[in-house]
């Protein structure tokens, strides 16, 4: 129980004999080919075409195996799939190819149906058409994402010049959804993921700003790039579009969502863990409803429901409580797993430091820069994502954007009607504004120059 603070452990496979040369951890890289492993798990769908429920199950273990590197024949149907290493960003892949023939499932459907035998059977009762679809689409050659690396493909586009964005604080890319789908070229989202779990040491904004160059050009290795992000995202498409410009390459397009940047405001960014983990639950509960606006807020943690002089572990298990009483899906260690990487994003990007210097080409870059119109941080919802007033950002009557605007000659600003900043990408008619641009501004005319590119496939 002190290991694992009372989670089940993730099971792992034992030698059969001594000298077995086999990996026991969770993060190490299954070496077999990702292609034979497919093909052996269609061969297995094809030869029981007719029991969709069979089907359905090995189509979810020949992707969980791909997405968190683990021998299908290891993959139980029955058992949970956190214990096998599944993460928010496998997740986050996982739900873009359901939602592609599934529109209606919910982001919380694979925390409220945790083992692929679970997850089958209801989809089974209620998406039986959209199951069909997923298994046919199955036999394809190449698969809609990048597995293993930062780089996301959140579209099932795989021509076209490709549009890359950045994640915010959090590390995840789960907002972006709506506005990917919007887009007729590749859309990516960039996730804090590989950097993690190799325990590379990332030191301010520029250098992971570098970190992430390196894989958008795996992908596209000419210019012109278009690039985007909410908050933080924000901040590192303007900082990798700066280095770009360095290296020689064009930047067309900096798409951001209120992304703020004052000096002396900065150190109000820095959350300790428990403010991360009410912020990290509240956020997640309005996930599970995020258009029902005071029905959702009486659902949410207030501080005052908690004792921060608790231990960090306490505090988990007291917070964890509570929002199991709100109808609360998600696992506690999921939870935690959410709450350490915002605070190595927090860590590592140091942007309490990052100094924003000019670009070497400003004339030749558009930035469209979305604010919400109360220029609000947090806003009402304060008392539940800070446990203390002196935390909150005061930002209503400042322009947040001035230094983005000095330093981007061509600068287009777009009011979008959310209430605060914390809760913007939650709601898909908070960022309508943006879905309408992006549509446009990643529309398959503008394939210019720089030619055609074909989605990498890893």
């Amino acid at each position: 129980d002190r290991l694992y603070d009372k989670q089940k452990p993730p099971r792992m496979s034992l030698p059969t004999y001594p000298f077995e040369r086999k990996r026991y951890w969770p993060f190490d890289t299954y070496k077999a080919s990702d292609e034979s492993n497919m093909d052996s798990v269609n061969t297995y769908i094809h030869a029981n075409e007719h029991n969709i429920e069979t089907r359905a199950i090995a189509y979810f273990k020949s992707t969980i195996s791909q997405l968190v590197k683990i021998p299908v024949k290891e993959i139980q149907e029955t058992e949970m799939l956190i214990h096998y290493g599944v993460d928010s960003i496998a997740i986050s892949r996982l739900l873009v190819k359901m939602k592609s023939v599934m529109p209606k499932l919910t982001n919380s459907v694979v925390f409220e149906h945790p083992t692929i035998a679970e997850l089958v059977e209801f989809l089974l009762k209620n998406e039986p058409d959209g199951l069909q679809k997923l298994l046919e689409g199955s036999t394809k050659k190449a698969e809609n994402y990048i597995s293993g690396n930062s780089v996301v493909l959140l579209n099932d586009v795989i021509e076209g010049r490709p549009i890359f964005w950045f994640h915010p604080g959090g590390g995840g890319i789960d907002g972006y959804q709506h506005i990917a789908e919007a887009s007729e070229r590749p859309f990516y989202g960039i996730v804090a993921d590989s950097w993690i779990r190799e325990k590379k040491i990332i030191q301010g904004v520029p250098e992971m700003a570098l970190f992430y160059l390196t894989m958008i050009q795996s992908v596209q290795p000419e210019g012109p790039y278009d690039l985007g992000g909410f908050s933080l995202g924000g901040a590192l498409a303007y900082e990798v579009a700066r280095q770009l410009q360095m290296q020689g390459h064009s930047v067309s397009t900096i798409t951001m969502i209120d992304s703020i940047y004052i000096p002396e405001l900065m150190g109000k960014f820095w959350l300790d863990y428990k403010t991360s983990l009410l912020q990290t639950v509240n956020l997640l509960l309005i996930a599970q409803e995020p258009r029902n606006g005071s029905r959702v807020v009486s659902r949410l943690i207030h501080r005052n429901e908690l004792d921060p002089g608790l231990s960090d572990a306490e505090f988990l298990e007291q917070v964890t409580q509570l929002a199991l009483q709100r109808g609360f899906t998600y696992p506690s260690a999921y939870v935690e797993a959410i709450v350490m990487k915002r605070l190595k994003v927090r860590d590592a990007s140091r942007f309490t430091d990052y100094k924003v210097l000019p670009l070497s080409n400003p004339a030749d870059v558009r930035c469209h820069y979305f604010f919400n119109t109360t220029r609000r941080f947090y806003g009402e919802l304060a008392p539940y994502f800070i446990l203390d007033d002196n935390d909150n950002i005061p930002i209503e009557k400042l322009d947040y954007w001035a230094v983005w605007e000095k330093h981007l000659v061509h600068f287009e600003k777009t009011a979008l009607p959310a209430t605060d900043h914390v809760t913007l990408m939650n709601d898909r008619d908070n960022i309508q504004p943006v879905i309408d641009c992006c549509k446009e501004l990643y529309s398959s005319k503008h394939n210019n120059s720089a030619g055609i590119f074909k989605t990498l496939i890893y």
